[in-house]
């Protein structure tokens, strides 16, 4: 119950409030309300909230050919609608720019190979160069699994996101293992544009 007088969060705030993480003593995970000086870190680490992102869709891997149902569904997915939420603002609906990448890659992506992925299609004109409020979401074919260290999607995670500089820009993204749980998957490419929107230059430190 909020107290009267008491400063109302922002949705930014409270999403962030709401995934801050630490270890007990037995290392177990509990969920931890930062204070004060943690929120206001958190706004100069985690980046100015993007308010009018240009979407563009990677379906990654040849086995989207058949799983045309669930690429179609997935397509549909836009942060210019999660945009509104978090902005409080109407921007004008723009659909996501659609593009594929069936060569050059593996059964298992790590990060660092998702990264040069996304150079290499910038460097050959397969993207276009980023904008400070381009978002890249890769959809990971359901030949394909992603790494992070010792981390395995399905098993460890669902989707994440991240941000690196490129020699043409700094580069935001999004990786959305296959899921055949297509309800879910929906789901999980939603929370991952809202916290990716929220929170564009990575975690609270």
């Amino acid at each position: 119950m909020s107290r009267a007088g008491a400063r109302q969060l922002t949705p930014r705030e409270r999403l962030l409030a709401g995934r801050s993480e630490a270890h007990d003593d037995d290392d177990g995970h509990i969920q931890i309300v930062p204070s004060e000086m943690a929120l206001v870190r958190s706004h100069q680490h985690g980046g100015e909230v993007l308010c009018a992102p240009r979407q563009y869709d990677i379906f990654v891997g040849s086995g989207w050919k058949e799983s045309g149902e669930a690429r179609g569904a997935l397509a549909q997915i836009t942060a210019r609608l999660h945009a509104a939420t978090v902005c409080k603002a109407s921007t004008p609906l723009q659909a996501p720019v659609a593009r594929e990448r069936t060569e050059g890659v593996d059964g298992n992506l790590s990060d660092l190979k998702i990264q040069l992925l996304l150079d290499s299609m910038i460097a050959s004109n397969q993207l276009r160069a980023p904008t400070a409020n381009a978002v890249y979401v890769l959809f990971l074919a359901p030949n394909l699994q992603s790494k992070i260290g010792e981390q395995q999607s399905g098993r460890d995670f669902l989707a994440y996101h991240n941000h690196f500089h490129a020699k043409q820009g700094e580069i935001r993204y999004i990786v959305v293992p296959f899921d055949a749980d297509l309800g879910r998957e929906k789901r999980t490419t939603a929370r991952a544009i809202l916290n990716l929107l929220n929170n564009p230059d990575g975690p609270v430190w």
